[in-house]
């Protein structure tokens, strides 16, 4: 066989191997782990944090991370799209259609990133000044601290192109290493920074840091898995675009109804009560939304191989997945969500101490029973996207806002 005969066979083994998808535990394994860093090493780090920087100072970091969260809204749901069509597309052994898929969505990623990070840098200061609701004197740095993190947000877009790649092609478990090395990185960098003296907008910038590196890991990931670096060219192709807005338009009232479910709550008190009031609500929600968020992300694998089974048309293991699901997600959150129930408030109380000051402890209790009844939700929510029922689901999903 000639020398350029091998080396293309070697190519394509090489492809295969690569793209050979991790097994259902693995998956579950390395997304459970990649959402429980997260949220864990930023309520460890939070202690320290409000110690250090004051409540109010805090509360702010909060507050910009918060307008980052609600700036996803402008991607459209493209990331759900990229997941779905990524995972089609191999289930039909079509390679050039994900790299074609992936160029589009870097390259309208890029241009939102873009829009988005201009208009956030100029309405900084009217969000410091009457969003917030904070002092004088962090007016400013909030301000700063808010076109420092839509940077963060644009660098994200492109990070999220390789996760979408790794998650269509179900290997959760290169895609939740550099998850896990940016949720651990960026708390760990925060509290050295304010250990030597820096304050909550040097914390931004250490997000902004850290995630551009995971993207760099990330992107030569993604190009082992394909064995080719061409994904990572933006380009338009106009037949991707309207395939990604056809179904991320629906993702994108799904991501509506999460965003202001999770986000929205923070401006509110804000608004009402100062930013100082935003430090102890906020931690009381992020740790009984692990009771739902750890499951959920832990169980993401079924949107792809959903997606694999209604391809292929595997009706039965397709109904498989949905039995095995339900009873899974189902008696996790509820047994994590009871573990909140009956050991939450001392738990926090250890842990926090006064820092929080004065709060509402049946929040902990009315948060950790919908988390539980949340669980439930999980495998129909991935399975009718996975299948193509996007529409159906985004009536569901409204429907509870």
């Amino acid at each position: 066989m000639p020398r350029g005969s091998r080396r293309a066979v070697r190519h394509r083994h090489k492809y295969i191997l690569n793209t050979t998808p991790s097994s259902a535990r693995s998956n579950a394994l390395w997304s459970g782990a990649a959402s429980v860093a997260g949220p864990a090493a930023q309520l460890l780090a939070a202690p320290y944090l409000i110690r250090t920087l004051g409540k109010e100072a805090y509360s702010v970091l909060l507050l910009v991370n918060s307008v980052i969260s609600m700036s996803g809204l402008t991607t459209f749901g493209l990331s759900d799209a990229t997941i779905k069509f990524v995972a089609e597309f191999a289930a039909e052994g079509r390679k050039d259609a994900i790299i074609g898929l992936l160029r589009t969505t870097l390259f309208l990623y890029l241009v939102l990133g873009a829009i988005t990070a201009v208009g956030l840098s100029l309405a900084s200061h009217f969000l410091a000044t009457w969003l917030f609701n904070v002092g004088p004197d962090l007016i400013e740095p909030a301000a700063l601290a808010i076109r420092i993190g839509a940077c963060a947000f644009a660098v994200r877009l492109a990070y999220s192109v390789g996760g979408a790649l790794c998650r269509g092609l179900r290997r959760y478990d290169l895609e939740s290493r550099t998850g896990v090395a940016t949720s651990l990185g960026v708390p760990g960098l925060s509290c050295l920074l304010v250990y030597q003296g820096y304050g909550f907008t040097a914390v931004i910038l250490a997000n902004l840091a850290v995630v551009t590196v995971t993207t760099c890991v990330l992107g030569v990931l993604g190009s082992r898995v394909l064995g080719t670096s061409r994904w990572l060219i933006p380009a338009c192709g106009w037949e991707d675009v309207k395939r990604l807005l056809s179904y991320g338009m629906f993702s994108w009232l799904q991501m509506l109804e999460y965003v202001l479910c999770s986000q929205a709550d923070r401006f509110i008190i804000s608004a009402r009560l100062g930013a100082e009031a935003v430090a102890p609500y906020a931690i009381i929600v992020q740790v009984t939304q692990l009771a739902s968020g750890v499951v959920a992300q832990a169980f993401s694998y079924l949107f792809p191989t959903a997606t694999e089974y209604h391809v292929k048309q595997r009706w039965a293991d397709l109904n498989r997945l949905f039995l095995s699901g339900m009873l899974l997600t189902s008696i996790a959150s509820l047994a994590i969500a009871a573990l909140l129930f009956v050991y939450g408030q001392t738990v926090l109380f250890l842990w926090m101490g006064n820092s929080l000051g004065d709060y509402d402890r049946n929040l902990m209790l009315v948060l950790a029973s919908s988390a539980a009844l949340m669980g439930t939700t999980i495998t129909p929510f991935y399975l009718l996207n996975g299948a193509g029922f996007v529409r159906l689901n985004t009536v569901f999903t409204m429907s509870s806002m």
